[in-house]
């Protein structure tokens, strides 16, 4: 018993003089990436978590899969774990979408999904997409909440019902460079991380189709023109609302969106990390902000 105690004991220090632990790292990132999520991610939530929180981080793609989907599920945990926002849940488990699996989480992160996600594939005969599409609009209408993440806007076209909830649909992404993000929002809870300041960052830029409209989403950031490369090939929209991020209601229910996160090292910058975690807990609906769409408070085009 005396050589039990001492070994716990031995164990015990070695735990933390390691630091903390914190669980298993999903396959596909490098112990040294992991290290710099786990360092990046807030160590407080800008709000505490009213109870008990449950978020599903969904993992998977049907069209082209991002190597930084690994990256985004784990941030996705630290960022809830560290802070003591919530817990998370990763999967890439389609049936997650059932109304009584889905009804243990507050809210839904979609970590880079694209395609057809929603659609079963020929081994998932017993799931029925009409039943995982209501199960799922239930879920954000009846006051959940639902996050999406880069590519999450590159999903479902054939399900009209979910371009207006994400709040539009990807249209290429012109830029894979350092650009300008304007953050429109300076004083917006969402856009704390910001410090009203805005930046500049590497990663693939999206531009947004129908039923992108501001009379749809409150915009958050959008790209800064005067300080990126305007002269690429596929600039499609004309108008110059290029927007980067964005919330909306749907029913009682909450949806945060933001293009960034198609490069790894996304999920080690701090400030976007901060920026995501408060998106989350808006989405689980601990934060509270207004969403009124940007054309109802007088924003409906972009000042150049």
């Amino acid at each position: 018993m005396r050589y039990k105690a001492v070994m716990l004991s031995a164990i015990a220090t070695a735990l933390l003089l390691c630091g903390p632990v914190f669980g298993k790292v999903p396959k596909g990132i490098k112990p040294e990436e992991a290290k710099k999520i786990e360092a990046a991610a807030p160590t407080r939530a800008t709000v505490k978590p009213a109870r008990k929180r449950r978020v599903l981080a969904f993992t998977r793609p049907a069209g082209f899969r991002h190597p930084s989907i690994p990256h985004t599920a784990y941030a996705v945990k630290m960022m809830g774990e560290k802070s003591g926002a919530f817990e998370t849940v990763i999967s890439d488990d389609l049936s997650m979408f059932l109304p009584d699996k889905l009804s243990e989480f507050d809210a839904v992160v979609l970590c880079n999904t694209t395609g057809k996600w929603i659609r079963p594939r020929k081994n998932e005969s017993h799931l029925d997409e009409k039943v995982l599409r209501k199960s799922l609009m239930n879920f954000v209408k009846s006051g959940k909440g639902i996050a999406g993440i880069h590519a999450a806007s590159d999903a479902n076209y054939h399900w009209g019902e979910f371009g207006v909830l994400i709040g539009g649909w990807f249209w290429g992404h012109p830029w894979h460079e350092k650009v300008g993000i304007h953050v429109e929002e300076k004083d917006h809870p969402l856009a704390r991380a910001f410090k009203g300041k805005d930046f500049t960052i590497t990663d693939e830029i999206y531009q947004f189709k129908d039923p992108y409209t501001r009379e749809n989403v409150r915009v958050l950031l959008r790209l800064d023109t005067k300080k990126t490369n305007m002269k690429k090939r596929g600039i499609r929209r004309r108008d110059g609302d290029f927007a980067v991020a964005w919330c909306r209601s749907e029913g009682k229910g909450r949806v945060f969106y933001s293009s960034l996160g198609h490069r790894k090292e996304i999920f080690w910058n701090p400030t976007i990390m901060a920026f995501y975690l408060d998106g989350i807990q808006y989405a689980i609906g601990d934060i509270k902000a207004d969403s009124k769409a940007s054309a109802k408070i007088g924003r409906a085009t972009v000042k150049k």
